[in-house]
């Protein structure tokens, strides 16, 4: 049986996958930006039984099936803002290389159906997803981490649900929690959000970012403009791919390269181009690849996590699973083997 995590992963690479299906209708342009994204736990939420986001919900003929979740369709999107427009959120080549499109909230018909979604919020008319709120991302809520907070923004209304209509996905904060978001400091806001979260056992603080909507050309424009990932991490460490599959936990110290052959990894996932498989073999053959998992431990406390996949293809955490950084070189292959070991 797969990790819920592992499970949440798959959710969202076959939705990347998908073919985009005609819309039945137009959507106005704060719909277009809206998500119907995966999390399973929004009811168990509210009874705040434990911090675990990942419950299965009632169980489907098939868990890992997405069809409700779709990217918009260029063809009714015309008439949107382009949501980098006028911000430092968007890539340096000036809507050069590979864009990510909004996504667009699914339509069912069938009050019985029941889809799963992450944690998200809405916010200046982008959608936030919360991956970062499982280890090894969630960070404690205490004074130390307390300084990453910036200014407080809105409280999440928590009225999303699996079956929540256009209008309720409509303006600031439309979220399926209630939690308290806040901008980061030394991040982009149209990037990143935090959110403080309250549990049984604890209060914790999440991260949530907004990777859609935007053009990618090098990989510098994550990694750098938006993570500053270079020369700002105080550990690395990884986890096998069979540990990240079943959350078995078992981190790493990585070790098995030299701090010179790190920066000759990160200089080059800097140069090198994003590239997006959809409409190939690979897009979907690429998780038959063996898999490294990497995480860096951020000055500022958080933490950064790559996959790596055999042959030069680096993916984040968050980002569509069609879409990733492409570097075949020395390079990858030195960090690729020391976290596969």
């Amino acid at each position: 049986m797969r990790s819920n995590e592992e499970q949440t992963r798959l959710i969202l690479e076959k939705y990347t996958v998908q073919t985009v299906k005609k819309q039945k209708r137009k959507k106005q342009a704060a719909v277009v930006l809206t998500v119907c994204l995966c999390i399973t736990a929004f009811a168990w939420l509210v009874a705040d039984s434990d911090r675990n986001l990942f419950v299965p919900v009632e169980p489907t003929p098939d868990q890992n099936d997405c069809s409700g979740l779709v990217e918009s369709d260029p063809t009714t999107a015309q008439s949107v803002q382009d949501p980098t427009a006028d911000s430092a959120y968007q890539s340096s080549s000036s809507k050069k290389g590979i864009y990510i499109p909004p996504v667009a909230i699914p339509e069912t018909d069938d009050e019985n159906v029941v889809m799963d979604m992450l944690a998200m919020v809405t916010y200046n008319g982008r959608v936030y997803v919360g991956e970062y709120v499982w280890d090894p991302y969630t960070l404690s809520y205490n004074d130390t981490n307390k300084a990453l907070l910036g200014e407080y923004v809105g409280t999440g209304n928590g009225k999303i649900t699996c079956w929540s209509d256009e209008s309720d996905y409509e303006g600031n904060f439309a979220s399926n929690t209630t939690w308290d978001f806040y901008t980061v400091n030394g991040y982009d806001p149209d990037f990143r959000l935090a959110a403080v979260m309250h549990f049984s056992d604890g209060s914790y603080i999440g991260l949530f970012d907004c990777l859609n909507g935007i053009y990618l050309d090098k990989g510098a424009d994550l990694y750098g403009t938006l993570l500053h990932l270079s020369g700002n991490y105080v550990s690395v460490f990884y986890q096998l791919h069979d540990d990240w599959d079943y959350a078995k936990g078992n981190y790493k110290a990585l070790d098995g390269v030299t701090q010179e052959e790190l920066q000759a990894f990160i200089d080059k996932l800097y140069e090198s181009p994003f590239t997006d498989l959809s409409d190939t073999e690979s897009a979907s053959a690429i998780f038959n690849r063996k898999q490294a998992h990497i995480f860096f431990g951020m000055h500022d406390g958080t933490t950064l996590g790559i996959r790596l996949f055999e042959g030069g293809y680096v993916g984040f955490t968050g980002m569509a699973g069609r879409v990733y950084v492409y570097m075949p070189s020395a390079e990858f292959d030195a960090v690729f083997a020391a976290a596969t070991k």
